[in-house]
């Protein structure tokens, strides 16, 4: 291996040698051809042979420009010398032709060490950039490995048999808005992912908190009712109290079951904003299945259903306290009475407008008045502001819009848009009054005069 190198250096200073020659000599039959009277073209500036010698730093670095500068210096002398008498050697030592060979040799050489410091520099730059280009080789392959592995594995997890995709197919129905779904969800996790042989759901569908009723189970001498009042089990007792599952020890150290059932291994209750609304209870499980571990997930399969029952709670108590139907989907009588007494004390502390659309179909026949009460509530949804409300009234025939406008007049403009997409003759039928707020009014009673629910107090 050194051999190889001594002879790729040696080759490399040869070439040098013979490039440099072979520019020279260019030079001098240049000179031959052109000013023979003057062949160390003595004068002219800049000078070819120190140029040539400039190339050289440039192209080649310090050691190359030196020798280049030393031989234009001996060729530039020796050239002057041959066409000068002996008795004018002084000649040939004069400042110009000194300071000449000596800047140019001088500048020569500082090129060279600054192609040298770069070309160091340079391949300094480029090795490190070789190896940031390898770690980001390096990366670049891990990266793409962890797509693949990624992917693969997805479609392992998303496959239709793997756990994992059980898993996540049955944690959906915890997020639904449906108790029965949420019920089947943490039954279908009891049982493929705890392997429960014998467990029951309980749940209390009348809101008492003493008495659950059985909604999902599995297994012999399941009993169809839990009563709190009159259960003596320490563990139900334990469960209630900790609100989470029992532990190994908690479980093994009980011998005396007041429970007909038998022996509670996890138990874990379903809550509703802190009141305890039913139970989750386990009576048999494969052996390798009661660890640790399994009851910490069913202490978290136990909570989820739990936050999922709260909200499905929330979302039943917002609906039927808000929206009449489906169909509709407007506000109840009881709504509209309550916001507009928010509305009229915001009226009468700020001064602000607050005016009330009251609309009576219900003089026509049943059939007619369902599909002219959908023709209504269409038309008012598709021309309302986001600040309008529309709602029942005190009977399904009654429409009730709360309209912050400044005055009747603008209220009856807005009726007025409504009744151009109705015929004359069904429009007829229909009974329309408004009222607006004034300083003068006592309470929001006052604007629902004539139209108010015996059975509501506004």
């Amino acid at each position: 291996m050194d051999g190889v190198m001594k002879k790729i250096i040696l080759n490399s200073k040869l070439r040098f040698i013979f490039i440099l020659v072979a520019f020279y000599a260019v030079i001098v039959a240049v000179a031959l051809i052109l000013f023979p009277e003057n062949l160390a073209f003595k004068g002219p500036n800049p000078n070819p042979y120190f140029i040539m010698a400039l190339f050289f730093a440039a192209f080649y670095g310090i050691a190359e420009a030196a020798t280049a500068g030393l031989v234009a210096n001996i060729l530039f002398f020796f050239l002057i010398h041959l066409q000068t008498d002996y008795e004018a050697v002084e000649t040939i030592f004069d400042l110009e032709t000194v300071l000449t060979a000596s800047l140019f040799s001088v500048l020569a050489i500082f090129i060279g060490e600054l192609r040298t410091m770069g070309k160091g520099k340079l391949a300094a730059t480029r090795e490190i950039v070789a190896q940031k280009e390898k770690v980001l080789q390096l990366l670049t392959s891990e990266f793409e490995n962890n797509i693949k592995n990624s992917e693969e594995l997805k479609a392992k997890l998303l496959s239709k048999t793997d756990t994992f995709a059980i898993l996540y197919q049955d944690s959906k129905k915890l997020n639904a808005f449906e108790r029965e779904t949420i019920f089947e969800g943490l039954e279908s996790i009891l049982i493929k992912h705890l392997s429960a042989t014998r467990y029951g759901i309980y749940f209390s569908q009348d809101g008492n908190t003493e008495k659950f009723q059985l909604v999902h189970g599995k297994g012999e001498r399941l009993s169809p009712e839990i009563d709190l009042s009159q259960s003596r089990d320490e563990q139900l007792a334990k469960i209630l109290t900790a609100k989470k599952c029992l532990m190994p020890e908690e479980v093994w150290s009980k011998t005396d079951f007041n429970s007909h059932q038998g022996k509670i291994l996890m138990g874990a209750p379903l809550t509703i904003r802190g009141l305890v609304k039913g139970l989750v209870l386990i009576y048999e499980l494969p052996f390798l299945k009661y660890v640790p571990y399994n009851f910490k997930l069913f202490e978290i399969y136990a909570s989820w259903a739990s936050e999922s029952l709260e909200k499905a709670q929330h979302f039943q108590n917002v609906e039927q306290f808000n929206i009449v139907n489906r169909d509709y989907d407007i506000y109840k009588w009881e709504y509209i009475c309550g916001r507009l007494e928010e509305e009229f004390h915001r009226s009468k502390i700020f001064d602000l407008p607050l005016t009330i659309a009251k609309i009576d179909a219900s003089g026509m026949p049943p059939d007619t008045q369902e599909i002219v009460l959908q023709g209504l509530i269409a038309v008012i949804k598709n021309l309302m502001r986001k600040m309008d409300c529309v709602a029942q009234g005190p009977s399904l025939g009654n429409l009730v819009i709360l309209m912050p406008v400044a005055d009747q007049h603008a209220a009856y403009r807005k009726i007025e848009e409504i009744q151009g997409h109705f015929p004359e003759d069904v429009w007829s039928k229909i009974k329309v009054d408004v009222a607006s707020f004034t300083s003068e009014m006592e309470n929001s009673g006052e604007l629902l005069k004539g139209f108010t629910d015996p059975g509501v107090s506004p």
